[in-house]
């Protein structure tokens, strides 16, 4: 098993190197890093106890409340439907997009990686054609 630092260096170095983000915040103490990425903040984590795990989170895409909650729950988890290595998720009242993933090693981390930003930024942008259209996708 890699140590956990070993993912997080190259985690690091792909937001720098494929991504192209030199605004990024380290913290080895809550095991995550946020970042900056067209316009879209990012936070990564990754987890001290298995170096395999790694979640990537766009947080506070929109803030719901229970009207546009009700009104676009359907839709929601229609895209939960169609991204299944992404989902939605409601953490009190905001509304991220999340992707986790189990590594199989540090081999395909990068590409991974990069799969996974954009993945999210993908499933952002579907939300948001999902408040221009109304109800329709």
């Amino acid at each position: 098993m890699e140590d956990y630092t070993y993912i997080s260096q190259i985690i690091t170095q792909c937001i720098i190197t494929e991504l192209g983000c030199t605004d990024f915040v380290k913290d080895e103490a809550n095991n995550l890093i946020s970042f900056t990425y067209h316009s879209l903040s990012y936070i990564c984590i990754y987890d001290a106890k298995d170096p395999y795990y790694l979640r990537i989170i766009i947080p506070n895409i929109d803030m719901l409340n229970q009207n546009t909650e009700n009104k676009y729950l359907h839709k929601i988890l229609e895209l939960n439907a169609k991204f299944k290595t992404g989902k939605f998720i409601t953490v009190e009242n905001a509304l991220w997009v999340v992707a986790e993933i189990m590594l199989t090693g540090v081999t395909r981390v990068t590409q991974t990686f990069v799969d996974l930003v954009n993945l999210l930024e993908h499933m952002r942008s579907e939300y948001a054609m999902l408040l221009t259209a109304g109800t329709n996708i």
